[in-house]
């Protein structure tokens, strides 16, 4: 196909309004009103056609609500209500179509174009989705192939979702006459899945010789973060145009040939970006807007309190200091100078007097016992019904402290430090935390989270002297031990032949299986770095590990 840019339909005749925006599930008024907004600034601004993303008025995931007629109706209505308000300018809008055949109902994962009041044209995907955490296979159906419309003399064919990436999908549309292809996804984020889902778009583009825009959704709902960066390419598959990376609003393709876009972050920033999003979005979807963190003076609870603090403002983050007779002085500093650095707000309720109490009123029903896990736990547990006394008397959600070295190994007390309605860290491994809070560092140029803080020994101190390392040994070994098993797939004996040493390695794997009936009762967490969300790894909460690893090898 002949390149001549004097005659490109990209750079001369069309002017897009990316509709990068977050919608909530469900919230059909809420998410017309935003995209009708979206769409009025688009005509405001001369844009010939405005696209918005992927599943946009039902909100995703949706997951079972896709099964409710109601459901699935209501979403239709919505985008028959933006249809009949929309004027002389093309709209492109994600929904979930509805078909009926021979009495069967089949749902479709699509687009309807709208113009002057009117639904021209629904475009249904075509194939059934890859991308973790959507789940399309249990909800929708293939559809066909749409050929290319005119938009304003120009060409335009529209893939749906993954189909972008589907091979040669890009070059059926291009042979059908496509100058412009237009791509609204909902793509979530995982460290390397952005640059990934460029690179592997751009070759698309560049196969079929086409111009390519891809319009992805923003914030977090759930498990799952949506980054936005929708992005466009040239013929040559050369990025001529991105968006911000987590940050919602209508964007304007508008570039010439040789302007080339900054960069996207690096993965440290784009994590960070990604946990902030979260956070503020899933406070935000349950109808709040503040948030207490449990400050123990260790890493885990000062990013986290530092997370909160870029995601909802200082003034909407509570830092709670439960300390116990055997919290050290050290800890409690720690924690202070990290709410001084933050601006936020702190309580101190010391748990000793109510951890007498405890271990009064059971002492006589546990004659002749020693003390052990028990009195630690009780610590924890306390300290998990303070933190939801604080929750429920001031309507504040209580963000766990968690992360997901802990989480996988079950180094964690049910009830107690795991108590809470979201856990910002679940899949952010504790090496990543430690890299995490070094960077914040960084990016503001001052001690953020205090040195003290990152270079202490991690530690529950649920005990005198304890340290996390006597359970699970360094952490520079256990996630690598974890990350093989749980990412790549391997065995012990794979993992041990790979340089990790053996005791170590059945040691984690034997945690990992054990604690899945903790990880069953957690608080949701956004996806970082594995490949599936954890409401997708399906396990049996009782398995006889020793047994069935014993006769593998």
């Amino acid at each position: 196909m002949a390149r001549d840019y004097d005659e490109n339909a990209w750079f001369n005749r069309l002017k897009v309004g990316v509709g990068q925006i977050k919608t909530s599930t469900g919230d059909f008024p809420g998410n017309v009103e935003k995209v009708l907004n979206a769409i009025k600034k688009a005509e405001e601004l001369g844009c010939n056609l405005v696209v918005f993303p992927e599943m946009c008025l039902a909100g995703c995931p949706a997951h079972d609500l896709l099964q409710r007629p109601d459901f699935v109706q209501g979403q239709i209505s919505a985008m028959r209500d933006v249809a009949s308000r929309v004027g002389r300018i093309i709209v492109l809008l994600g929904f979930v179509s509805r078909k009926k055949e021979d009495r069967i109902e089949y749902l479709h994962n699509a687009a309807a174009l709208c113009f002057d009041g009117k639904v021209l044209r629904v475009i249904e995907k075509s194939s059934i989705g890859e991308h973790s955490g959507l789940e399309e296979r249990h909800y929708m159906t293939k559809g066909e192939l749409a050929p290319p419309v005119r938009i304003n003399r120009v060409a335009v064919g529209v893939l749906v979702g993954d189909d972008v990436l589907r091979p040669g999908t890009c070059e059926q549309l291009a042979e059908q006459g496509a100058h412009v292809i237009v791509a609204p996804i909902a793509s979530p984020f995982r460290i390397g899945a952005t640059d990934s889902r460029i690179s592997r778009i751009a070759e698309r583009a560049d196969e079929a010789s086409v111009n390519l825009l891809v319009v992805n959704r923003v914030g977090g709902q759930d498990e799952l973060v949506f980054d936005g960066a929708s992005f466009a390419v040239d013929d040559y598959g050369e990025r001529i145009w991105q968006a911000p990376q987590f940050e919602e609003g209508l964007f304007v393709v508008e570039v010439s040939a040789g302007n080339r876009p900054a960069a996207l972050p690096d993965d440290l920033e784009q994590v960070r970006g990604a946990l902030v999003t979260s956070i503020r979005d899933y406070v935000h979807d349950c109808g709040l807007s503040k948030a207490i963190v449990g400050l123990s003076g260790g890493i885990d609870s000062a990013l986290v309190a530092a997370l909160a603090k870029d995601a909802l403002g200082p003034e909407n983050v509570l830092g709670l200091l439960m300390p116990s007779g055997i919290t050290s002085k050290e800890s409690t500093d720690y924690a202070e100078s990290l709410a001084s650095n933050l601006s936020i707000k702190t309580e101190s309720v010391p748990i000793q007097p109510i951890l007498d109490t405890y271990i009064g009123s059971l002492s006589g029903h546990f004659v002749g016992k020693e003390p052990d896990v028990t009195e630690q736990n009780l610590h924890a547990r306390i300290r998990g019904d303070i933190l939801m006394a604080f929750s429920n008397k001031l309507g504040h959600l209580v963000l766990c402290t968690g992360n997901r070295s802990e989480g996988s190994t079950g180094y964690a007390t049910l009830y107690g430090d795991m108590a809470g309605g979201f856990c910002p860290l679940a899949d952010v491994p504790k090496t990543l935390v430690y890299s995490l809070a070094g960077h914040i560092n960084s990016r503001t140029g001052q001690e953020v989270i205090p040195k003290t803080i990152i270079d202490r020994e991690p530690t529950a101190e649920l005990r005198p002297n304890q340290t996390d390392a006597e359970s699970l040994g360094p952490y520079k070994q256990l996630d690598p031990i974890l990350e093989a098993h749980l990412d790549r797939g391997l065995g012990i004996r794979e993992i041990v032949d790979s340089g990790l040493p053996e005791e170590a390695t059945r040691d984690a794997l034997r945690r990992f299986y054990c604690s899945q009936h903790k990880r069953h009762q957690a608080a949701p967490g956004p996806r970082i770095v594995s490949a599936r969300t954890s409401s997708e790894v399906r396990l049996p909460i009782n398995s006889h590990f020793d047994a069935w690893f014993k006769f593998s090898e």
